[in-house]
């Protein structure tokens, strides 16, 4: 294809129009497209996000390919997350982790109302603690189903479900950001002060099963004809990439 070519179907389709992989259908929680699980792992895995998703309001699904092709992971991942609507409709509790073998790269996409649980932070932390260690030695399923456990537990607020690697570097993050907040609010009394009032309306944070404990119970995701299907979420791009 000629420069001018390539030029007018950019200005045409977009950038995602050259080279973009389309997202593969959604067959379950798990779609191993990479063929990186042994069957035993694949069960493990699968079982346990069944039963998140069956459990609670929230949804986590796994998808690994072969290739990027030369797309961009970012891009990819939201193609995915848009295509397969995670979570519940105006909730939007998803959360999509993305690995691409050939590239070695890894993605974390999360809706916008699990990001005050899973935070790009605690994405970062999950690849690089949990993900990245495993894919190294070769151990797929392992630094799979390690991440997968603790997205659960940060979208849960359940410590046990969290490794021990990811949740003390959590609770590192935490101490510095308890460090950070004292000046802070220092600076907004004084602003306070100084400008004589706070004035604004707030904007409210989503939270499920009240209290900001959690995601409560509320039933699976399944399609009514036995399939597996999302629930009409989104996504804002919320999360984090990294490789191996």
């Amino acid at each position: 294809m000629g420069r001018a070519a390539r030029c007018l179907c950019f200005l045409l389709f977009g950038p995602g129009a050259l080279g973009a992989l389309e997202a593969p259908a959604l067959t379950g929680p798990l779609v191993d497209g990479a063929g990186l699980l042994s069957p035993a792992e694949r069960a493990q895995t699968e079982a346990f996000l069944l039963d998140f998703d069956g459990k609670t309001e929230a949804q986590i699904v796994v998808l690994t390919v072969p290739s990027l092709e030369g797309d961009d992971i970012d891009a990819f991942s939201m193609r995915v997350f848009d295509a397969w609507e995670l979570g519940e409709k105006g909730r939007d509790s998803g959360a999509l982790l993305v690995v691409c073998a050939a590239e070695r790269k890894v993605a974390i996409k999360t809706g916008y109302g699990v990001e005050g649980y899973l935070t790009d932070a605690k994405c970062g932390l999950i690849i690089r603690e949990a993900i990245a260690p495993a894919f190294r030695r070769g151990a797929y399923g392992e630094g799979i189903y390690a991440a997968v456990r603790d997205m659960a537990g940060f979208m849960l607020n359940d410590e046990s479900l969290v490794s021990r690697a990811v949740g003390e570097g959590a609770e590192d993050a935490a101490g510095l950001a308890d460090v950070l907040i004292i000046p802070i609010i220092i600076v907004f009394f004084v602003l306070l002060i100084v400008f004589g009032r706070g004035g604004g309306r707030g904007r409210g944070g989503r939270s499920f099963g009240g209290g900001g404990g959690g995601f409560s119970g509320g039933g699976g995701f399944g399609s009514s004809g036995g399939g597996f299907s999302g629930g009409g979420g989104r996504s804002g791009g919320g999360g984090a990439k990294g490789g191996w």
